[in-house]
């Protein structure tokens, strides 16, 4: 019995065979491509991701936050969400309006330290939803530092 009688386009086996071989040839070399530019884009992350916490344990020290994304990221996380669910942002309005009343230069540094406090927040929650839409996630730690 003969499984294949002539190959599709009416070519010979041999032919069929190095048409499928190059086609293959061309599949592995495709994935190889994407394989490097997603581990690119891993590490720009990570980088992004490093280069964000840093920022904020300089401008907030904490010694239980880390900077390096694998370890600190469910830590930066469980902040975040702790911060918009107390609902502070919301009070930035107020806070800014009722500072701006009250003068002086002290207060007025204060009320832009907590503006530039405030757009570091957004972008963390910015870059975080930019990490979610993409396929990384941090591996599982196995150890949680304490957040107090």
């Amino acid at each position: 019995m003969v499984l294949f009688d002539a190959a599709p386009g009416g070519a010979g086996p041999a032919a069929a065979l190095k048409a499928f071989d190059a086609a293959h040839r061309r599949g592995s070399e495709r994935m190889r491509a994407d394989r490097t530019s997603s581990e690119e884009e891993i590490d720009r992350s990570r980088r992004a991701l490093r280069d964000t916490f840093s920022t904020f344990v300089e401008r907030w020290p904490n010694p239980n936050l880390g900077t390096e994304p694998e370890d600190s990221y469910r830590d930066f996380d469980r902040l975040l969400t702790d911060l918009e669910t107390s609902g502070l942002h919301e009070l930035d309005p107020e806070w800014r309006d009722s500072l701006l009343k009250l003068s002086g230069n002290d207060l007025t540094n204060l009320d832009s330290e907590l503006a530039a406090a405030v757009r570091e927040i957004r972008d963390v929650t910015r870059h975080r939803n930019r990490s979610s839409r993409s396929s990384w996630t941090p591996p599982t730690c196995t150890t949680t530092p304490s957040m107090g």
